[in-house]
Protein backbone atom coordinates (compact mmCIF):
# COMPACT_ATOMS: atom_id res chain seq x y z
CA UNK A 1 0.00 0.00 0.00
CA UNK A 2 2.72 2.82 0.70
CA UNK A 3 4.45 1.52 -2.27
CA UNK A 4 1.65 2.53 -4.36
CA UNK A 5 1.90 5.79 -2.77
CA UNK A 6 5.77 6.05 -3.33
CA UNK A 7 5.37 5.12 -6.65
CA UNK A 8 2.84 7.82 -7.46
CA UNK A 9 4.06 10.11 -6.38
CA UNK A 10 2.18 10.84 -3.32
CA UNK A 11 4.78 9.95 -0.94
CA UNK A 12 8.18 11.22 -1.18
CA UNK A 13 11.69 11.43 1.17
CA UNK A 14 13.57 14.47 2.19
CA UNK A 15 17.17 14.17 0.51
CA UNK A 16 18.64 16.86 3.35
CA UNK A 17 16.70 15.40 6.60
CA UNK A 18 15.24 11.85 5.49
CA UNK A 19 12.03 13.33 6.63
CA UNK A 20 8.86 11.52 4.97
CA UNK A 21 7.20 14.21 2.97
CA UNK A 22 3.54 13.95 2.37
CA UNK A 23 2.40 15.80 -0.26
CA UNK A 24 -0.85 17.83 -0.45
CA UNK A 25 -3.15 17.73 -3.84
CA UNK A 26 -6.29 19.98 -4.94
CA UNK A 27 -8.80 18.56 -6.27
CA UNK A 28 -7.19 18.71 -9.96
CA UNK A 29 -4.42 17.28 -8.94
CA UNK A 30 -1.86 20.44 -8.30
CA UNK A 31 0.58 19.93 -5.50
CA UNK A 32 -0.31 22.79 -2.88
CA UNK A 33 1.72 21.74 0.37
CA UNK A 34 3.37 18.96 2.06
CA UNK A 35 2.51 17.68 5.59
CA UNK A 36 6.20 16.10 6.93
CA UNK A 37 7.55 13.65 9.52
CA UNK A 38 10.41 12.77 10.88
CA UNK A 39 12.14 9.64 10.36
CA UNK A 40 14.70 9.99 12.67
CA UNK A 41 14.61 7.38 15.98
CA UNK A 42 16.21 10.45 17.85
CA UNK A 43 14.25 13.14 16.69
CA UNK A 44 10.64 14.09 16.89
CA UNK A 45 9.49 16.01 13.79
CA UNK A 46 6.17 16.87 12.11
CA UNK A 47 5.55 19.66 10.46
CA UNK A 48 3.66 21.57 7.52
CA UNK A 49 5.82 23.01 4.54
CA UNK A 50 6.00 26.47 4.04
CA UNK A 51 3.24 27.97 1.67
CA UNK A 52 1.07 24.69 2.17
CA UNK A 53 -2.76 25.96 1.04
CA UNK A 54 -5.28 26.03 3.35
CA UNK A 55 -8.50 24.00 3.49
CA UNK A 56 -6.26 21.11 2.19
CA UNK A 57 -4.65 17.88 4.01
CA UNK A 58 -2.54 14.76 2.88
CA UNK A 59 -5.47 12.43 0.76
CA UNK A 60 -5.83 9.31 -0.97
CA UNK A 61 -9.46 8.31 -2.29
CA UNK A 62 -10.55 4.70 -2.72
CA UNK A 63 -13.46 4.83 -5.30
CA UNK A 64 -15.18 7.94 -5.98
CA UNK A 65 -14.65 9.10 -2.62
CA UNK A 66 -17.94 10.04 -0.96
CA UNK A 67 -17.26 8.81 2.41
CA UNK A 68 -14.44 11.22 3.80
CA UNK A 69 -12.44 9.77 6.83
CA UNK A 70 -10.81 12.61 8.69
CA UNK A 71 -7.38 11.83 10.57
CA UNK A 72 -4.96 14.01 12.97
CA UNK A 73 -1.88 13.23 10.92
CA UNK A 74 -0.84 10.92 7.72
CA UNK A 75 0.54 8.31 9.85
CA UNK A 76 -2.75 7.61 11.47
CA UNK A 77 -4.43 7.48 8.14
CA UNK A 78 -1.81 4.83 7.04
CA UNK A 79 -2.56 3.12 9.93
CA UNK A 80 -6.14 3.12 9.20
CA UNK A 81 -5.87 2.02 5.18
CA UNK A 82 -3.73 -1.03 6.10
CA UNK A 83 -5.88 -2.35 8.70
CA UNK A 84 -8.91 -1.68 7.19
CA UNK A 85 -7.43 -1.85 3.08
CA UNK A 86 -10.36 -4.62 1.87
CA UNK A 87 -13.36 -2.24 3.33
CA UNK A 88 -12.31 1.26 1.88
CA UNK A 89 -14.31 0.76 -1.43
CA UNK A 90 -15.67 4.36 -1.82
CA UNK A 91 -13.81 6.12 0.70
CA UNK A 92 -11.70 9.72 0.99
CA UNK A 93 -9.09 9.02 3.76
CA UNK A 94 -7.59 12.89 4.70
CA UNK A 95 -4.92 14.28 6.95
CA UNK A 96 -6.02 17.32 8.66
CA UNK A 97 -2.20 17.54 10.35
CA UNK A 98 -3.84 18.19 13.77
CA UNK A 99 -7.54 18.90 14.60
CA UNK A 100 -8.47 21.63 11.80
CA UNK A 101 -12.08 21.85 10.98
CA UNK A 102 -11.26 24.35 8.13
CA UNK A 103 -10.23 21.05 6.27
CA UNK A 104 -13.03 19.29 6.98
CA UNK A 105 -15.03 22.45 6.21
CA UNK A 106 -13.58 22.75 2.87
CA UNK A 107 -13.28 18.76 1.62
CA UNK A 108 -17.21 18.90 2.42
CA UNK A 109 -17.78 22.20 -0.19
CA UNK A 110 -15.10 21.21 -2.32
CA UNK A 111 -16.53 17.51 -2.78
CA UNK A 112 -20.31 17.89 -2.01
CA UNK A 113 -19.91 15.66 0.99
CA UNK A 114 -22.85 15.39 3.02
CA UNK A 115 -22.35 15.47 6.98
CA UNK A 116 -23.85 11.97 7.05
CA UNK A 117 -20.81 10.52 5.19
CA UNK A 118 -17.98 12.13 7.44
CA UNK A 119 -15.89 10.20 10.00
CA UNK A 120 -13.85 11.66 12.40
CA UNK A 121 -11.17 9.76 13.50
CA UNK A 122 -9.28 11.94 15.85
CA UNK A 123 -7.72 10.42 18.73
CA UNK A 124 -8.97 9.73 22.44
CA UNK A 125 -7.23 12.32 23.87
CA UNK A 126 -8.14 15.97 25.36
CA UNK A 127 -7.39 17.45 21.90
CA UNK A 128 -8.79 14.68 19.84
CA UNK A 129 -12.12 14.70 21.87
CA UNK A 130 -12.41 18.64 21.95
CA UNK A 131 -12.39 18.87 18.28
CA UNK A 132 -15.37 16.01 18.12
CA UNK A 133 -17.29 17.55 20.76
CA UNK A 134 -17.25 21.28 18.70
CA UNK A 135 -17.15 19.24 14.82
CA UNK A 136 -20.55 17.74 15.78
CA UNK A 137 -22.12 20.76 16.97
CA UNK A 138 -20.25 23.22 14.39
CA UNK A 139 -20.63 20.84 11.61
CA UNK A 140 -23.93 19.24 12.68
CA UNK A 141 -22.20 15.63 12.49
CA UNK A 142 -24.83 12.80 13.22
CA UNK A 143 -23.41 11.43 16.95
CA UNK A 144 -22.43 8.10 14.85
CA UNK A 145 -19.50 10.13 13.06
CA UNK A 146 -17.05 9.12 14.94
CA UNK A 147 -14.44 6.36 14.10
Amino acid sequence: MVHGLIQDGKIQQESKTGNAVFLIQDEFGKTVGAEKVGTLSDKKYKGIAVGSASGYGFEVTKGNGENALFFESSIDMLSYMQLHQNELDNHRLISMMGVKPNIVEATMERYHISPERVFLCSDNDEAGNNFAAVSYTHLTLPTNSLV
